[in-house]
């Protein structure tokens, strides 16, 4: 594509309406003002052995993605030591269905996994040469036990994963974390205290595999779990508990381990001080790693292959978030390879998985090259103005050799208008010269290869040129950039100064301007939102002044009523809560509902929504309650003198909320009503927040 002397590219402009009602992302950033290293991002990956990959990825990963500190391996014990024979098969053939005729064999996930002509060695060797560490999950063989139809004991397993942690550490010398097993609940559906059984053995196995192998201090393989997900807060109490209780002298939790899906970005970003609380509560040192072994911030449905892209810019939030708030946590997201029938919206690479698959033959998916465009960035961050509740971000960074500036739009399509200022006090050696730029873009037609499988490209090029600045600035424009669309801009100097080597102690930003804030936008009136009353999927409602009653069908839908936004949403900032109160004037007790809704927001996957529910007796009235969550110090308040450290949630703060800064729908609804219904919204009102609770600068 051609280009414009200000970098505007020859793309069609969306139409005039739409543009004129949606403000644009707008950010002024002063070059000057880098002031931390950026962060390591992408710092994990995550493996799959249900369909192995191909060994060669381990060294395209790193080639494309950057090394990183920890790759999430993974270890099936049935397939390493047979119980019917009782001998081991370290090499073994990953994902060969050897127990298929089994019919007292638990199945855990065999039905999910492909054979493979991939062998163990050859799986964890590459990871381990293209990785700072390895983290290996050794499971199976868990219900097999509680089942008690295999003739196994708890002693049988303690000893094939002892002998499993002192072979692979010989032949894989980073191996550094062993996790012990893999959602208890889901996939051993097991209780809290069964699963601690398998933790305690496991200890065991490692302490007596760590001794034989003569390791001590740093050198030691490491021991960690309890690898949940879901309600990951309520198991982790329960794993702290019963690891608090053990007797033990030998006990150890050398890291905490869980899995991250379905969080909000706000979620994930405030995890490890929620943690460390807890830790410290239980009497458990509390500075030991945190690793998220499994993340994505949408899961869906398996097969749902479009939440790619979804996925592939929601991880630039949760991933730089995290490492303003959370630092001392490492996310592995989900997932580098896998099958794709069944799990592309997690992958990053797709292709074939032969033992001798070339890296010409594996190709970048949406995520996959969202993280590539991550792994761009320069040597130091430069202050942007960002927040964790707004529904875009935007990201820059700089070298003495190029400054990148990023910019992901969760919200609206919207025209993107970035102003870099001061670029000769950072291209020292620019002069009079001109700026080469390369701009790069990901949505639904670019850089994708899941909706159009034929592109095997990468991160798409989108324009190639020069831009001259004025007065040292340049500025960077697109006219419409789409949700979940990602742009990243390279911009780079003729000839390149010396290192920059001075970062700013106390950065500081730009003055706003009005379109780089929600002051334009309507502060959410109650009064005037009934006025937007719609009924849905086949619902009734009539208004009788501040009240509206409603009736719904029987549906397997999501009947009731909604208030739409105008265009831009409502500014939720300055409110502690949203309450609704509904009386059930139904003959029976009713389940209902109230929704706040992000742009896009998908409730079924908790996608750009939360959602609070109370069940209401028959001819009774209750209210509703959905706190909007009080916002932290913003990434450049919290990091001013350059120093990471652990944002820790003030205990006043909800923990379940609407985490965003506006709000496009409200909707109070029954989910899939067996019977007609019938309801009355009797009052809807706005709380003020305490601005003494809020810690947004």
């Amino acid at each position: 594509m051609a280009a414009a002397q200000d970098g505007i590219t020859h793309e069609a402009l969306p139409p005039a309406a739409e543009a004129d009602r949606t403000p644009p992302i707008t950010r002024t950033i002063d070059a000057r003002q880098y002031f931390r290293l950026f962060p390591r991002l992408p710092a994990g990956r995550a493996t799959s052995i249900q369909k192995a990959p191909a060994p060669i990825l381990a060294e395209l990963s790193e080639r494309e993605l950057g090394r990183p500190k920890i790759t999430h391996c993974w270890l099936n014990l049935d397939e390493m030591w047979d119980y019917r024979t009782r001998q081991f098969d370290f090499n073994y053939r990953i994902g060969v269905p050897k127990y298929k005729d089994v019919k007292e064999k638990a199945r855990d996930s065999w039905d999910w996994a492909v054979a493979t002509d991939i062998h163990f060695y050859d799986y964890l060797r590459a990871f381990g040469k293209h990785s700072d560490e390895i983290l290996l999950t050794i499971r199976r063989y868990e219900r097999d036990i509680l089942d008690g139809k295999l003739g196994l004991t708890m002693a049988d397993w303690k000893e094939i994963f002892k002998q499993a942690v002192i072979h692979y550490r010989r032949i894989c010398p980073n191996l550094r974390y062993v996790e012990v097993c893999n959602e208890y609940e889901g996939f051993i559906k097991c209780t809290a205290d069964e699963y601690y059984e398998f933790y305690k053995a496991a200890y065991q196995a490692v302490n007596e595999a760590n001794k034989e192998l003569g390791l001590e201090g740093d050198a030691r393989v490491l021991v960690g779990g309890p690898a949940v997900t879901g309600d990951i807060i309520r198991q982790m109490n329960q794993f702290f508990a019963n690891f608090s209780k053990d007797p033990s002298l030998d006990k150890r939790l050398d890291f905490v381990s869980w899995h991250e899906y379905d969080k909000s970005p706000y979620e994930v970003a405030l995890r490890e001080g929620q943690i460390r609380r807890m830790l410290a509560s239980y009497g458990i040192p509390a500075d030991i790693p945190l690793i998220v072994t499994e993340h994505a911030p949408i899961h869906g449905p398996l097969r749902t292959h479009t939440l790619n892209l979804v996925n592939a810019a929601g991880l630039v939030k949760s991933l730089y978030f995290t490492s303003v708030y959370s630092p001392g946590v490492i996310i592995c997201p989900w997932v580098l390879y896998h099958n794709a029938e069944i799990q592309t919206q997690f992958m990053w690479f797709a292709g074939p998985n032969r033992p001798d698959t070339r890296a010409d033959e594996l190709h970048l998916l949406p995520a996959g090259c969202s993280m590539k465009l991550l792994s761009m960035h320069k040597q130091w961050e430069i202050a942007v103005d960002n927040s964790l509740g707004r529904d875009e971000l935007v990201l820059a960074s700089v070298k003495n050799d190029g400054l990148v500036v990023h910019v992901v739009n969760y919200g609206e399509p919207r025209p993107v208008h970035i102003q870099v200022n001061n670029l000769p006090q950072v291209f020292t050696a620019l002069g009079n010269g001109t700026i080469k730029v390369a701009k790069y873009r990901i949505d639904e037609t670019h850089s994708n290869a899941v909706t159009d499988p034929a592109y095997f490209g990468g991160p798409q090029v989108v324009f190639e040129g020069t831009l001259t600045p004025e007065n040292g600035s340049v500025t960077l424009r697109d006219p419409r950039l789409s949700q979940n669309g990602i742009l990243l801009w390279v911009l780079v100097p003729e000839k390149a100064g010396p290192p920059l080597n001075d970062p700013v102690r106390h950065p500081t930003l730009p003055a706003k301007v009005p379109a780089e804030t929600t002051a334009d936008l309507p502060v959410l009136d109650f009064a005037k939102a009934l006025d937007s009353a719609q009924p849905e999927a086949g619902a009734h409602i009539q208004r009788d002044g501040a009240r509206l009653r409603v009736v719904v069908p029987k549906s397997s839908a999501r009947p009731g009523v909604t208030f739409a936004a105008p265009p831009g949403g409502w500014s939720v900032c300055g409110l502690k809560a949203i309450e609704a109160t509904v009386k059930n004037t139904s003959n029976h007790n009713m389940t209902v509902h109230l929704a706040l809704e992000g742009f896009g927001a998908v409730r079924a996957y908790r996608l750009n929504c939360s959602i609070t529910s109370q069940t209401i007796p028959a001819g009774e009235q209750k209210t509703l309650v959905m706190p909007i969550l009080p916002l932290p110090p913003s990434p450049v308040a919290w990091l001013r003198d350059g120093k990471e450290k652990t944002f820790v949630r003030p205990a006043s703060w909800a923990t379940d909320g609407y985490p965003f800064d506006k709000v496009y729908a409200i909707a109070i609804c029954v989910y899939q009503p067996q019977q007609e219904y019938t309801y009355e919204i009797c009052g809807l009102r706005t709380i003020a927040a305490d601005r003494s609770l809020s810690h947004e600068d």
